[in-house]
C-alpha cells in the first residue's frame, strides 16, 4: 500500500514522500534520489520500491526540496539544505 506523506522541513519548506508499507516491523528503507531526479526518478525508485515490497520490505522515497512535489526553487538548493531535508525525513520516520 502506498501513502503520500507531506512534512515540513525546519525552515518551513514542504516536502513530499511516498510510504510503501508492507509490514509493521517499524523498519523502513529510505530511498534518496540524485541531484537531477525525484522520488519517481524515471520509475527506477518506483521499481526498486515495488521489488522491495514484494520481498516484505517497507520503503519511503521522498523528493528533496525543489524536486518533484516538494516546494522551493532549484537555485536555492545548497547541500546543507539537502541535509535539512534528509534530517527532517529521518525524524518523520
Amino acid at each position: 500500500m502506498e501513502e503520500k506523506i507531506f512534512s515540513k522541513a525546519k525552515d518551513n519548506i514542504k516536502l513530499c514522500g511516498i510510504l510503501s508499507a508492507v509490514n509493521q516491523t517499524g523498519e523502513i528503507t529510505l530511498l534518496c534520489h540524485g541531484l537531477m531526479g525525484d522520488k519517481n526518478d524515471s520509475n527506477h525508485f518506483k521499481d526498486l520500491s515495488n521489488a522491495l515490497y514484494k520481498n516484505n520490505i517497507n520503503t519511503f522515497r521522498f523528493d528533496f526540496r525543489a524536486h518533484g512535489k516538494s516546494e522551493d526553487e532549484d537555485y536555492k538548493m545548497p547541500h546543507l539544505k539537502e541535509l535539512i531535508d534528509l534530517e527532517t525525513t529521518i525524524d518523520l520516520l
